[in-house]
């Protein structure tokens, strides 16, 4: 009888074995996609805001053109060829690199980093605020607030 409980037991800690194994395989597996998709949603919003970057140059540009001041065109042309390069560096940029990037100026300037935090959350709020303003308004008053 003893010899058949020991049995038992062993058979019972090899499926705990077992079970656990498959639990931590399921864990990483879990964790891999879920990087996976997050790489991939970064990768998206990294494309949306190079988008909104060139759309930016060429508004620029666009103004540029239409000043009629050559000193203050150069000025605007030359804001417009520094906006074109932040666009091209983010569209040339990996995920995984931006992400150190950020890491490291985190590190060395927290007070700075934490002061753009937190402007670059304002203007989302604000954003986000008039926004949800915009779409409240009746459809008759939104053109009019435009």
């Amino acid at each position: 009888m003893r010899q058949e409980n020991k049995d038992k037991l062993k058979d019972a800690v090899d499926h705990v074995k077992q079970n656990g194994q498959t639990l931590v395989d399921k864990a990483v597996e879990t964790k891999d996609s879920a990087k996976v998709e997050v790489k991939k949603q970064a990768e998206m919003q990294k494309d949306a805001v190079t988008s909104q970057v060139r759309d930016v140059d060429q508004a620029l540009r666009q103004t540029a053109q239409s000043v009629g001041n050559p000193a203050l065109e150069k000025q605007i042309v030359g804001l417009a060829n520094q906006v074109e390069r932040v666009a091209s560096s983010l569209e040339s940029a990996e995920i995984d690199d931006m992400i150190v990037s950020v890491e490291k100026f985190s590190r060395t300037n927290p007070v700075l980093f934490m002061t753009g935090s937190f402007a670059v959350g304002l203007m989302a709020a604000r954003f986000l605020r008039a926004t949800s303003h915009a779409s409240n308004l009746p459809e008759s008053r939104r053109y009019l607030n435009n």
